[in-house]
């Protein structure tokens, strides 16, 4: 179970790198492009840029992430990476294209938090020296709540607390930025959705049946390849992102080689298509 941490799981990793010799080759000239990309952080003066660089910026270290977990086989808890990743490109194209609505974005935060803070009053209390704090978390998220609130009944006229900073949920949002990321939706956000809470899915396929008795299911290296294969596919969207956002015309240059590269190493391919520009 624990063989990676323990003994760095070197059968798995040497598999990974036979079947995905072409991968390993380019990952310089990508990590190049990512560098460049994330190299000068905005000046802050316009908050969706800092929003957008860090979206970004975070979907390049789930990438890593996922590269990590793939070489170990590990495509249950890849899937989880995979899911949050796709929001975060989701949401930073969102922004980008509606620059407006970066402050409810990050004034959700206090709403969120609020919830949190609550739940530690009722389980811990508030400790003394935490009070202060506290109540400035609070009439922060006072002050911004009604942007959040949405129609409970129309009839009387009551509201309720929306589970979002965006009244558009995730996969309508997908849609509305355009059909590269909508047609990712299924693989990225529907097909994860099983492995990043508790579900039988989650559970099941861990195992399979051999002549009627259940065993540990064995790796199965072409799913692993294929969300690796996704993984690849939204960095380069974010780098897109990063270019269009920034006018950045050296990652644009590097962008194109990393996308000739995505296309000769996964060409077989025919359910992850790639992005143009």
């Amino acid at each position: 179970m624990f063989d990676y941490l323990l003994s760095g799981n070197h059968s798995e990793i040497a598999k990974f790198e036979e079947r995905n010799r072409k991968l390993i080759r380019v990952l310089p000239d990508l990590q190049n492009a990512v560098e460049r990309a994330y190299r000068d952080l905005p000046s802050g003066e316009n908050p969706s840029d800092l929003v957008i660089f860090a979206l970004g910026r975070r979907c390049a270290i789930d990438f890593d992430d996922i590269l990590l977990l793939c070489t170990a086989g590990r495509r249950f808890n890849a899937r989880g990476v995979i899911r949050g990743m796709f929001e975060r490109i989701v949401t930073a194209w969102h922004l980008h294209l509606h620059p407006e609505q970066t402050m409810d974005f990050v004034d959700y935060d206090f709403i969120q938090r609020r919830k949190v803070a609550r739940k530690i009053e009722d389980v811990w209390g508030v400790k003394a020296e935490n009070e202060k704090a506290y109540g400035a978390l609070l009439q922060s998220a006072a002050e911004v709540e009604s942007r959040f609130r949405k129609t409970k009944c129309k009839k009387c006229e009551t509201t309720e607390l929306n589970h979002s900073w965006s009244k558009m949920d995730m996969v309508s949002m997908a849609a509305s930025v355009g059909e590269r990321l909508e047609q990712l939706t299924i693989m990225a956000y529907y097909e994860t959705l099983g492995h990043s809470h508790a579900t039988f899915r989650s559970m099941s396929e861990q195992y399979h049946e051999v002549d009627g008795a259940i065993h540990p299911a064995p790796v199965d290296y072409g799913a692993v390849d294929k969300i690796m294969e996704l993984a690849h596919l939204m960095l380069l969207e974010s780098l897109l992102l990063q270019h269009e956002h920034f006018e950045n015309e050296e990652l644009l240059h590097l962008w194109r080689g990393c996308m000739a590269d995505f296309r000769e190493i996964w060409q077989a391919s025919r359910e992850v298509r790639p992005c143009d520009i």
